[in-house]
């Protein structure tokens, strides 16, 4: 999904509600520094930098696979109210289909009426409308002040401002800043957080992905992950 593991370290944690979620970082054998992807991406180099955002965006998206927020997302959830819908079932009660037998040896070649490759074109469509499914469920932020305590903390501080920095900023298309060294990663959704399609479709749940192959997003994470590992109650893998 993102490459071959070289290491891994996580830690688990209890959300104010009792629920346990696990925060990961994960190394990728083969992968550059942060400031050799800055160099490399400096010196102008075209077809790595193509090659780098291609695999970025591959890892994690920041909108939906089949429409917006906006525009109607191709999932049962919003196209059909599931309490009026009697097939409806709801993908996060459900384990993730496998795909169908495995892909012939050169699909490319294929002819278009290849029972095979259709079986796989047809099953990749109705997982993409299944994950957006889940995120339109899962992923969706709504800002709140949640004044009832029974519904847990809000994201809003006193100034208004949301603490888990929504809405993000929207970015028509991947694209290096010279001047910081960052990479600002094609974003469509300002309410909704960076995720893995198929770490979606698996999980069933929200979840969260950061490439930290950018400078300034790794002195963030370093002060971020730096803060748990400090935590001393809390169980490390």
């Amino acid at each position: 999904m993102y490459g071959t593991p070289k290491a891994f370290y996580g830690t688990v944690e209890q959300q104010g509600r009792l629920t346990l979620h696990l925060h990961i970082m994960l190394w990728i054998a083969g992968g550059l520094s942060p400031q050799d992807v800055r160099d490399r991406l400096l010196n102008k180099d075209g077809v790595f930098q193509k090659s780098l955002f291609a695999y970025m965006e591959s890892a994690h998206q920041g909108e939906f696979s089949t429409g917006t927020l906006e525009e109607p997302v191709d999932s049962s959830a919003k196209q059909v109210p599931h309490t009026s819908n009697a097939h409806y079932v709801d993908p996060t009660m459900t384990l993730p289909a496998p795909p169908p037998a495995p892909l012939c040896d050169n699909p490319s070649s294929c002819e278009e009426t290849c029972p095979n490759c259709l079986s796989h074109l047809s099953w990749w469509e109705t997982t993409k409308k299944v994950i957006d499914d889940i995120v339109l469920r899962s992923n969706v932020h709504t800002c709140s002040t949640h004044e009832n305590p029974k519904a847990g903390k809000g994201c809003l501080d006193k100034d208004g401002i949301c603490k888990a920095r929504f809405p993000r900023e929207l970015v028509p298309k991947t694209t290096f800043d010279e001047a910081d060294g960052r990479i600002k990663l094609k974003k469509l959704e300002a309410v909704i957080n960076s995720y893995t399609p198929l770490l979606t479709y698996l999980l069933r749940c929200n979840s969260d992905v950061t490439c930290m192959m950018s400078g300034t997003t790794m002195k963030a994470v370093i002060l971020y992950v730096t803060d748990y590992i400090t935590k001393v109650n809390l169980k490390s893998h």
